[in-house]
């Protein structure tokens, strides 16, 4: 497995989505709600900074963050968060929470760190932002209630075999 340094924009996107849904999370230890703002986001850019730091600290051995792989000279001291002008789509901050996790897991206490916490949140968050999720079936599935339509443009009801070229 490998890790990099997020770039900035990628923690800066994270945090406008944040604040634009008014992401909250749950801080264990003082039993305290925090919600993402423009004012406290560059300390919650740090946080997801220093933890992404630590693991790919922690996975090369290198204590420097100029010198671990992706670093563009941007590290948890120096980070200053920039709005994004343009709203961020719930799919591309799935990926983007989905990317940082992958490069901030590689310690033991990732998981439950309050970068992981806030992490979660606004994932959360992103998939209840999703076009269609409000207007799902339900909590639950069930073969009494109906679900959502196959897509119309199918070509074919019958699954490609795993060997067919071009699937992977």
């Amino acid at each position: 497995m490998s890790a990099f340094l997020v770039p900035a924009d990628h923690i800066d996107a994270l945090l406008t989505f944040a604040i634009d849904k008014r992401v909250s999370y749950f801080v264990a230890e003082t039993s305290a709600r925090v919600t993402i703002t423009t004012a406290n986001a560059e300390e919650i850019g740090r946080i997801l900074f220093e933890e992404n730091e630590r693991s790919v600290g922690h996975r090369y051995g290198e204590d420097d963050p100029d010198e671990m792989p992706g670093s563009k000279g941007e590290n948890c001291a120096t980070y200053r968060f920039r709005y994004f002008a343009e709203p961020v789509a719930p799919v591309v901050i799935l990926k983007g929470c989905a990317c940082y996790d992958y490069q901030a897991c590689e310690t033991d206490g990732y998981r439950t760190s309050l970068a992981h916490t806030i992490i979660r949140a606004v994932e959360a968050k992103a998939i209840r932002a999703l076009p269609g999720y409000e207007n799902g079936p339900g909590w639950t599935i069930d073969r009494q209630r109906p679900v959502a339509p196959a897509p119309a443009a199918r070509a074919s009801t019958r699954r490609p075999s795993p060997r067919q070229p071009g699937l992977f």
